[in-house]
């Protein structure tokens, strides 16, 4: 994993967990889904003071890598 850019965010992440699924298996119409859980520096402004605390995200992705083919 990495960040390519975020505004608010700095370069560090950490993978906590994930897991995937496929539905529509053995088609065309297959689709994969995958949750990422990770750990990600972001920035807190309080009163005009930034700081930076670790932070748990969540982010799933869907896709169907056999469309098209």
């Amino acid at each position: 994993l990495r960040i390519t850019a975020a505004t608010g965010f700095d370069d560090y992440i950490s993978l906590v967990s994930y897991d995937y699924s496929v539905s529509r298996n053995n088609t065309a119409d297959a689709k994969v889904t995958v949750n990422i859980t990770c750990e990600v520096k972001e920035s807190v402004s309080i009163g005009g003071i930034e700081s930076w605390a670790y932070v748990t995200k969540n982010y799933s992705v869907s896709f169907t890598p056999l469309k098209g083919l």
